[in-house]
């Protein structure tokens, strides 16, 4: 189960990155900046509601352990909009107060294709 979840942590990895970059465009169908988990599950062809689990391994493997942004802050409950967590142990709440501060580090970040080039 742990390498299926960072396989399809990888296959996540640059469709985020692609959202993350191209925010207020249409991408992949749909305005970009956000995508629900279960938009994201079906891209890769995964469980629903497993993606906790793979953008828990994006925030713990890859982002958090080279100070970047935590690009699992993009991927959100399709009812609520907000994400469900966006640093380990987040409430709900938590991460719905959090993510207008975290949405725009994403956003704002410069070097995302250098994180995808090291990753393909």
């Amino acid at each position: 189960m742990a390498n299926q979840i960072m396989d399809k942590a990888f296959e996540a990895l640059p469709i985020l990155i692609e959202i993350a970059q191209e925010k207020d465009r249409i991408v992949h169908g749909r305005l970009s900046g956000k995508i629900t988990y279960g938009d994201l599950a079906r891209l890769i062809d995964y469980n629903p509601r497993c993606m906790g689990r793979v953008c828990g391994f994006i925030r713990d493997e890859i982002t958090n352990p080279q100070n970047l942004p935590l690009l699992n802050c993009i991927v959100v409950n399709g009812k609520t909009k907000f994400p469900t967590e966006i640093e380990s142990g987040d409430t709900v709440e938590m991460a719905k107060k959090k993510f207008p501060s975290f949405s725009k580090a994403v956003y704002s970040h410069q070097k995302w294709n250098s994180l995808k080039a090291k990753f393909a």
